[in-house]
């Protein structure tokens, strides 16, 4: 954030960040727990209670105390370093390639490089252009990427989380569900929210999604910025109130003569 992006951006931590309907800061009621029952230990504890945050470090890129507890975390589940390299509970070498499509996302899987790298983590780098990126998404053929701009969510989901992140479209060539998520909870909950007929009901399903997404780990949080900045020439004109999701051009006109 700081060397990157002059320190002007936030850190991602929910699928709709910032409003009703995140899991952050909102303890589950009993609607959620209702939705999530079926499903004992599927949310941990403070993912439930609305404290959780990712990880925080102190911004060095040398920060010894995540990077000690990253370790430990892989070591408990048989994970080992030997020589410096870290290998899998079958001894099999632990790495992953991440696609880059642009000098920008570069610039970011090489800090993500680096960092893995101190404890024994090999990733490697391979950038592609648009369409090498795009068919690899189609046909499922990565490991890791990253999606800066492929992971938007609506302000009013709906039908189309099921392409996301339902289990139907986990192995559908071309889908949007890049995760691979197949997950029954994650299907009970898009469909309570489809099924929800009141506004009480509606918040709580998508608050279990957002719950059990974050739960999921599937990607790792990146940042956002809440601002979007513009130069244009003064005969155009712009409503005063900007919709919450941005500009929109198609609302702007040009000033009378």
């Amino acid at each position: 954030n700081k060397n990157l992006f002059g320190g002007k951006y936030s850190r991602t931590m929910s699928y709709w960040q910032n409003s009703e309907l995140s899991a952050l800061g909102h303890p589950a009621d009993d609607r959620e727990k209702a939705l999530l029952a079926p499903y004992p230990g599927r949310v941990p504890a403070n993912v439930m209670d609305g404290s959780w945050r990712p990880p925080v470090t102190d911004g060095s890129g040398q920060d010894r105390k995540v990077l000690r507890v990253a370790f430990e975390l892989l070591k408990s589940e048989g994970y080992t370093v030997k020589d410096g390299v870290m290998h899998d509970p079958q001894g099999n070498p632990f790495g992953f390639e991440i696609l880059t499509a642009s000098q920008d996302e570069e610039r970011l899987a090489a800090i993500y490089q680096r960092t893995l790298e101190k404890i024994g983590i090999e990733m490697t780098i391979r950038s592609l252009d648009g369409d090498q990126i795009q068919s690899r998404k189609q046909r499922f053929d990565f490991e890791v990427l990253i999606g800066s701009s492929g992971f938007n969510n609506s302000l009013s989901p709906g039908i189309e989380q099921i392409g996301r992140w339902g289990s139907s479209a986990a192995s559908a060539e071309g889908s949007f569900n890049l995760a691979g998520v197949a997950d029954p909870s994650v299907d009970a909950a898009i469909d309570a929210m489809l099924r929800a007929r009141s506004k009480e009901d509606y918040v709580a399903a998508v608050r279990v999604l957002d719950r059990l997404l974050i739960s999921g780990n599937y990607m790792v949080p990146m940042q956002y910025n809440a601002q979007q900045w513009l130069a244009y020439w003064n005969y155009l004109e712009h409503p005063q109130k900007t919709p919450i999701f941005g500009y929109q051009l198609p609302s702007w006109w040009r000033k009378p003569n």
